[in-house]
């Protein structure tokens, strides 16, 4: 889960964010967390996400504020740092 944490880590800060890192966060998530309907709801919603947003795509920004609240949620229920 380091990698994930790390991933998510980048990606809030500004350092990736890449559709490519979008992505390998979007398949840890849903590979590892078959149970969590919070973590999988969220992977959907990276599934839809360009830099730039879109028609129908989440930007940058939006999906940011939601990783936010993501990381911070995994710290609590997973103790992952």
């Amino acid at each position: 889960m380091e990698e994930l944490m790390e991933l998510i880590g980048r990606f809030i800060s500004g350092n990736d964010i890449s559709i490519s890192a979008a992505n390998k966060i979007e398949v840890l998530l849903a590979d590892n967390f078959v149970d969590d309907e919070t973590l999988q709801d969220f992977s959907i919603t990276l599934s839809m996400y360009r830099p730039g947003g879109g028609d129908l795509l989440y930007d940058y920004d939006y999906v940011r504020s939601k990783m936010i609240l993501i990381e911070k949620y995994m710290q609590n229920k997973y103790k992952l740092r």
